[in-house]
């Protein structure tokens, strides 16, 4: 659905707001409420902040309670398909076989294979086959540097404003896991999503929340979901980040998170390749 409203967007360049007037998507909503979580932090413009503030959120719970487009519903369910592995990075498949197994008509699919290419999931070959992207280990070993330097903010952020409450359920599941009473594959990548998720999704900056997520999607493509976990030394990286993420220690839950990262990627190269040096 779009919906044409005005709202105002930062122009950093030349230092000042511009009334812009355009149609909106569902999909720009963590746009807006990027904006508003700025104008919130600027203490300078008093009530035309606030002012603009309410025009925003007015407008995200507009877009948020809009049904999506055709074409967004396309391109969502179409990129859930490949982030899950409903093709394997490398597959080189037709319109025809992706429309089908989406079960989406293939007008709007087009348009949601062209976003998908923008952001690097799919490429097209010259007779207009679509490849899945497959990922190599060093672009691997990137996301995990990006994620390291965008989670462990997260990380110190989130220990200023969650509530302690919501992470004893977090912590009994870490707890059991670090000695292996709980030692279910599936069970623990549930659980490392969920404290990821809860920990990006509280930091209070919906854009850094917003690019965390895009790139755990976009490691899932990456096979990672794969690596065996070592249920015992990742229950415990979790533990001490959440106790200090309960604790409120800023400081402590942006260390925590860093070591975990850190042991993170000596556990994945180890798996690529375990052969010792």
């Amino acid at each position: 659905m779009l919906l044409r409203s005005r709202i105002f967007w930062q122009n950093g360049r030349a230092g000042r707001r511009l009334p812009v007037a355009r149609t909106l998507r569902v999909g720009d909503c963590v746009h807006i409420e990027h904006y508003i979580h700025a104008r919130k932090m600027d203490v300078t413009s008093g009530a035309r902040r606030q002012g603009d503030v309410e025009e925003a959120e007015r407008l995200l719970g507009s877009l948020q309670s809009a049904p999506a487009s055709l074409s967004e519903q396309t391109y969502q369910r179409l990129r859930s398909l490949i982030i899950e592995g409903g093709f394997a990075p490398g597959t080189v498949v037709t319109e025809r076989r992706v429309a089908d197994a989406a079960g989406i008509s293939r007008t709007p699919m087009r348009a949601a294979i062209a976003r998908l290419k923008g952001e690097g999931l799919v490429t097209r070959l010259g007779n207009g086959s679509v490849v899945i992207r497959s990922f190599s280990l060093d672009e691997v070993l990137q996301n995990l540097r990006v994620r390291r330097l965008l989670e462990t903010e997260a990380a110190a952020l989130a220990a200023l404003r969650l509530d302690p409450a919501r992470l004893g359920p977090m912590r009994d599941e870490a707890e059991a896991f670090c000695d292996e009473r709980d030692a279910d594959f599936e069970r623990f990548w549930a659980h490392d999503d969920a404290l990821h998720a809860l920990i990006a999704q509280g930091c209070g900056v919906p854009l850094l929340a917003s690019l965390i997520a895009d790139l755990r999607a976009k490691a899932r493509m990456c096979n990672l979901a794969r690596m065996p976990p070592q249920f015992t030394a990742q229950g415990h990286e979790h533990v001490q980040l959440i106790d200090a993420l309960a604790r409120g220690d800023a400081v402590a839950a942006r260390k925590a998170m860093d070591v975990h990262f850190d042991k993170v990627g000596l556990r994945l190269v180890g798996w690529v390749d375990p052969t010792p040096p």
